[in-house]
């Protein structure tokens, strides 16, 4: 028998079939086999978002790890922006700067305002770090609404701030100067603002302090004896002059007598002459020093005379406090390298 005979004899066994049976049996199979499908798809579709939210949490805690490690940036933990107030000014006290290891400082702020002579509360300032500036903003109370006062130029108030780590090579920024700061077009901010570098000094030459050229100028002007004069580092030549104008040069031996000290004009800043920085210091008790560019009382700083311009400007003035600037008065010495006074020159408040 070949193979065509053997697959013709070859017969299925015959099986009643119900059709609506096997039809119904089929159409149950088939949304059994869906709802598998859909449960399949579902527990993958979640396992898909878990695995994506794993994957975010794991990124941003990197991230965050790596924030971390960065260590916060210098003077964490202390305050950006000042309290809310009228806006002030600051400066280094010259009898008590900062060294690059300090954390902490004091810095004498002024109202920027009239405010009647006074500065008022001072309050929480705003610090501003980076690698290479440390940006001190400061604040007063507000004065409030509808206040008139008089402008004879606002006291310094001391205050003292922990910048959370040493200041190191940074310099100090006053704020206001800066960001659009509302003394920005002052005289306060000229040239840029800086307050200090690292390196600086109050010295104006040869090591000695500004205070004591100062005190030592005093002691002459209130006792104009042989020993006082001595003690004052008098360059050979010094120049006398008022305001911005130098009017006459005298030798340190000359300069011994106090009338030597006179300038003979008739009149300077509505005031009637001769005029002498002895006699407009002798017997000052209470006075502030400075070094560099000075306010003229409420006014803007006065240039110094062009040919001692490039000498360190070593200043004393009256501590009016909230007193008029009628009773205000500067006598500004210029200092060489050597420590020595070049020229000293007097300037007083205009009536």
């Amino acid at each position: 028998m070949d193979a065509d005979e053997l697959l013709s004899s070859f017969r299925l066994p015959e099986v009643a079939v119900d059709t609506d049976v096997a039809l119904q049996r089929t159409t149950r199979q088939g949304r059994t086999r869906r709802r598998r499908r859909v449960a399949v798809a579902g527990a993958v579709s979640g396992l898909l978002i878990v695995g994506l939210l794993a994957a975010s949490l794991t990124l941003l805690d990197r991230r965050n790890d790596e924030t971390v490690s960065a260590g916060p940036p210098p003077g964490a933990g202390v305050p950006r922006g000042p309290e809310p107030g009228d806006p002030a000014v600051w400066a280094i006290d010259p009898a008590a700067p900062p060294s690059s290891t300090d954390s902490a400082l004091t810095a004498s702020v002024t109202r920027l305002g009239c405010h009647g002579g006074s500065t008022g509360k001072v309050l929480r300032p705003g610090v501003t770090t980076t690698d290479t500036e440390v940006v001190l903003t400061f604040t007063v109370e507000a004065a409030g609404p509808g206040a008139t006062f008089t402008c004879q130029g606002n006291e310094a108030v001391p205050y003292e701030i922990d910048l959370g780590g040493p200041i190191g090579g940074r310099v100090l920024v006053d704020g206001s100067c800066v960001f659009d700061g509302l003394a920005a077009s002052t005289s306060f901010c000229e040239p840029d603002g800086v307050r200090w570098r690292a390196g600086a000094s109050t010295d104006p030459g040869d090591g000695v302090p500004a205070e004591n050229i100062v005190r030592d100028f005093l002691r002459f002007a209130g006792d104009p004896s042989a020993d006082a004069v001595d003690r004052l580092p008098l360059a050979e030549e010094v120049h006398l002059g008022l305001g911005s104008e130098l009017q006459q040069t005298r030798s340190r031996t000359q300069l011994a007598d106090p009338a030597a000290w006179v300038i003979d004009e008739a009149q300077f800043r509505a005031y009637s002459g001769p005029f002498s920085a002895l006699d407009v210091a002798a017997g000052a008790t209470s006075t502030v020093v400075t070094v560099g560019e000075h306010p003229h009382c409420a006014s803007p700083p006065v240039p110094p005379p062009d040919a001692v311009a490039h000498l360190t400007r070593v200043s004393v003035q009256p501590d009016i406090g909230n007193d008029s600037c009628l009773r205000w008065w500067t006598v500004d010495l210029y200092v060489n390298e050597t420590g020595q006074i070049e020229a000293v020159t007097v300037d007083l408040w205009e009536p």
